[in-house]
């Protein structure tokens, strides 16, 4: 399965919302949203509304929480994300987690650019359960946001052999020196 956690943080700099439309990406399931200012969420199909409280704020947060489902054993991953279709401006930070013995290769895309992985935004690393295995920053352009591209490989797990010791010996040798001053 495939779990995207999309953190959304708005900045209002004019007007007063009282409601906020999330665009979700193709293929997903809506969750679970959660922020501070949430009063309460309506899903619409493939989109969301956030309705708000107070309208006079002008900084929300909010937490979608998105599954698919996913191929067992190496797939491709054609994504989007979730978007605000009216904001003046979108950037964001993608970070990809997987569990067990994993190669990701990305192909590249207009608008979105590898990173390191200990560049990420700590709210975002906080919200990962595995470790990172890449990461990206995109910046919407004039077509939309970018969609990324990921080629998942998943390799068998190893068999690990135990170690076991029939009998197990130590030496030591203690050497005591007297140093004396005239």
């Amino acid at each position: 399965d495939v779990r995207l956690l999309a953190l959304i943080d708005l900045t209002i700099v004019q007007g007063e919302p009282s409601s906020i439309e999330v665009r979700l990406p193709n293929g997903y399931e809506l969750v679970g949203v959660t922020g501070s200012s949430l009063e309460r969420s309506e899903p619409q199909g493939d989109r969301v509304t956030l309705f708000v409280t107070p309208a006079t704020r002008r900084r929300h947060q909010f937490l979608l929480n998105l599954e698919r489902s996913g191929g067992a054993g190496s797939f491709t991953l054609d994504t989007g994300f979730p978007t605000v279709p009216a904001v003046q401006r979108e950037t964001g930070e993608v970070a990809i987690e997987g569990i067990g013995t994993l190669e990701v290769t990305a192909k590249d895309v207009p608008g979105l650019r590898r990173m390191d992985v200990r560049e990420v935004d700590s709210t975002l690393t906080s919200a990962a359960r595995q470790s990172l295995l890449a990461a990206f920053r995109y910046q919407r352009g004039a077509s939309g946001p970018p969609a990324l591209a990921l080629n998942v490989t998943r390799f068998p797990d190893a068999a690990v052999l135990a170690a076991i010791a029939d009998r197990a010996t130590a030496t030591g040798t203690t050497a005591v020196t007297t140093i004396g001053t005239a």
